[in-house]
């Protein structure tokens, strides 16, 4: 006696992430989105894309892989505006699931639209994941034997809701000269700001005068 099962397709999940604005997006900096793979109940992690679950990085723009990641706890894992992260091999009898953006909840309101795959997704209230709160928004639910999916995430930002930090060194009494620079650390919340944002500067002698934009270097490199 013999059967003969159906060998059953491999399929792919793919994330990509967008930023859009009405201004310069990059007053932002180059920060991470943190991403999760959900069943369709919004509860646990995907169970094909939980932590240790590899995954290929694209830029979007061109779509060449620029680099793999490796998933977290929790199912996080991170994408930066301009890549799409790229999961495969996933039976296509895995079932039912959504992608949810989280969100911290102290910076969720410097935008003002979510859509994904160009529709309008309403953020949802506080989330609990992993001991810590957080503001979701959620994909529209999948299956997995649909094939393989992509979906885009962008966030539109509010240049209303963003603030805006000014640091002001004064030297008095010392002839220093215009070619002397200091170094600066400035944290938000406890963190560095990113490496890669760019910030302005000006000169002030009874009104401020622009003359550059800079870029933090990254203090390693």
């Amino acid at each position: 006696m013999s059967f003969n099962f159906p060998l059953l397709k491999k399929n792919s999940i793919s994330v990509a992430k967008e930023l859009t604005s009405t201004t310069n997006v990059e007053m932002l900096g180059n920060p991470d989105f943190t991403f999760q793979v959900i069943n369709a109940d919004n509860t646990n992690p995907f169970p094909d894309i939980n932590e240790g679950k590899s995954y290929t990085i694209y830029d979007t723009a061109t779509n060449t892989q620029t680099g793999t990641g490796t998933v977290g706890a929790n199912g996080f894992f991170t994408l930066k505006a301009g890549q799409r992260a790229e999961f495969t091999g996933i039976s296509e009898n895995a079932g039912q699931y959504r992608v949810r953006e989280i969100l911290d909840k102290d910076f969720v309101d410097q935008y003002d639209k979510f859509y994904v795959d160009g529709t309008v997704i309403t953020k949802d209230q506080l989330t609990q994941v992993g001991g810590g709160e957080f503001r979701g928004v959620v994909s529209p639910v999948k299956d997995i034997s649909d094939g393989s999916t992509v979906f885009t995430f962008n966030n539109h930002v509010d240049a209303s809701k963003l603030s805006y930090l000014t640091i002001t060194k004064d030297v008095k009494n010392v002839q220093l000269g215009y070619d002397i620079y200091f170094d600066m650390h400035v944290e938000l919340n406890g963190k560095p700001i990113p490496v890669g944002t760019k910030y302005d500067i000006y000169t002030f002698n009874d009104f401020y005068s622009y003359i550059q934009t800079g870029v933090l270097p990254d203090p390693f490199g």
